[in-house]
């Protein structure tokens, strides 16, 4: 594995024989400009030299003919234009030059190395990053106990959330912004794998004070004459065309009083009694003080949370994820 290109030592910050004076800065850049076909290996043969400090004891613990790893050294040395040894009938020394470059090389080693360990890492699926795109109304006990989990087998992979709509999580998805997202349908990019996670049960939200609050269940034909507060089209069009499929069911089309942009605003219109609202049993979390939930009569009705991710992609991060929600996730 060459290790980088040759430049020129700096003959200015060469130090003078005898002179400890320029002689880090001078190794450091020695160190760092220097290339060649050098290899990593004949940093690892330096090394081994260096700590031993005998060439026969280098060349056992490298397992390569004495000769040839003296040789290596020497060339070593021919290259950078600088003494790294100092030899003599007992061993070897370092000279000043040799310290410098000897810890550089060691860390050069040690990069190389974690750069290989967190390689072999990253094609397990045990470090990396995943990006989860998340409907707020999913942000329940079920993806928190299928995060936890992940977080448990892969404590090295960086989680990121992103809470958006739908359409948004879908389209941030087929942009690759997002690894893995959990929406309703419909989801209309083909190039997205697709699973059902969830059926989650539809409920009304009510101020307290409602007429209709006393009843522990209502049908839909109860609500028929009610007024309602929903997410607008743009922002949940899946659940809505489910709750307009419902009403018409029961023989009424849906009068909207008002359309919001986040739960919160929903809630808060209905708190002050400006209609009901339908919401995913999911929601329950957010109700405010003063609204109650009521329960659908059977059957009750339900909408799809998809778990959608590209097709294309072979992130093992993400082949892990996928594979540990089949565990932790209600539906298939």
């Amino acid at each position: 594995m060459p290790i980088a290109k040759p430049l020129k030592v700096v003959d200015h910050l060469r130090p003078e024989a005898g002179s400890r004076k320029n002689y880090g800065v001078f190794c450091v850049l020695l160190f760092a400009s220097f290339v060649t076909s050098m290899e990593l290996r004949h940093l690892k043969y330096f090394v081994a030299v260096a700590e031993e400090l005998s060439f026969s004891g280098a060349a056992e613990r490298v397992r390569v003919a004495q000769p040839a790893l003296s040789a290596q050294i020497r060339s070593l040395e021919n290259e950078l234009g600088v003494q790294l040894l100092e030899r003599h009938s007992r061993g070897v020394a370092l000279t000043q030059v040799g310290k410098v470059f000897l810890r550089e090389a060691r860390l050069t080693i040690q990069q190389a190395e974690r750069a290989a360990t967190s390689a072999k890492e990253a094609a397990q699926g045990l470090l990396g990053e995943l990006r989860i795109g998340c409907i707020t109304s999913f942000t329940n006990e079920h993806l928190l106990q299928l995060v936890r989990a992940y977080r448990t087998q892969f404590p090295k992979v960086d989680l990121r959330f992103l809470d958006k709509t739908p359409a948004g999580l879908e389209e941030a998805v087929v942009n690759k912004d997002v690894d893995v997202a959990f929406l309703r349908p419909p989801v209309r990019d083909s190039s997205l794998n697709l699973r059902v996670v969830e059926h989650a049960e539809m409920v009304i939200v009510m101020p307290k004070t409602h007429a209709l609050a006393a009843a522990k269940s209502l049908s839909w034909e109860q609500l028929k004459d009610e007024t309602f507060i929903q997410l607008s089209d743009q922002e949940s069009p899946g659940f809505n065309g489910r709750f307009r499929e419902y009403a018409l069911k029961a023989g009424f089309v849906p009068r909207i009083a008002h359309y919001g942009h986040e739960m919160h605003s929903i809630l808060w219109h209905v708190e002050v009694g400006l209609g009901i609202a339908v919401m995913v049993s999911g929601m329950k979390d957010l109700l405010r003080r003063d609204l109650v939930i009521r329960s659908f009569k059977k059957p009750v009705p339900t909408i799809e949370t998809l778990m959608v991710w590209r097709k294309e992609d072979t992130s093992p991060t993400v082949a892990e994820f996928v594979r540990l929600s089949k565990a932790h996730l209600l539906a298939e």
